[in-house]
């Protein structure tokens, strides 16, 4: 049976209305994958594309780089904000009135020199890497196929 451009159009978009309404458990488990990658950043003291952080100025601090009481690596890895919408999932370092997690911003893209004082290197703790990016384009073209096997 042919369609008419007119009948093709309108089923393709009920099919991408289906489709954005099921995808919630995908972007669900992308979001886990994009969390892991945040984490594997901290384990390796790198960006998402491998590239070290610069080491610290002051070589006296003994704990981790971006890991003095763990708050950025919890709030970015454990407490990191989600939010799923129709066809998008966002991984976001929560904000905190209280300061505790004031450096985000600053230690994700560095800051400059202010009053004779130097400023903070960036060091990118967010970034998806190209395998996380595969794992979640993967999760998303699976969920997608079992979708048209259902239509």
């Amino acid at each position: 049976m042919t369609q008419t451009a007119e009948e093709f159009t309108v089923d393709m978009r009920h099919l991408g209305d289906a489709l954005a309404d099921d995808l919630e458990a995908a972007l669900t488990d992308c979001l886990a994958i994009m969390r892991q990658g945040v984490q594997d950043n901290f384990d390796a003291h790198a960006d998402s594309e491998g590239v070290a952080w610069p080491p610290r100025k002051d070589p006296k601090p003994q704990h981790p780089l971006l890991e003095q009481s763990g708050t950025l690596r919890d709030a970015a890895t454990q407490h990191a904000e989600e939010v799923i919408e129709k066809d998008q999932a966002v991984l976001a370092v929560p904000h905190s009135d209280t300061g505790s997690i004031a450096g985000r911003r600053r230690h994700q893209w560095g800051d400059r020199a202010v009053m004779g004082r130097e400023g903070i290197l960036a060091r990118p703790y967010m970034g998806m890497s190209e395998d996380v990016q595969d794992a979640v384009t993967e999760r998303i073209a699976d969920e997608v196929v079992k979708q048209f096997e259902m239509v």
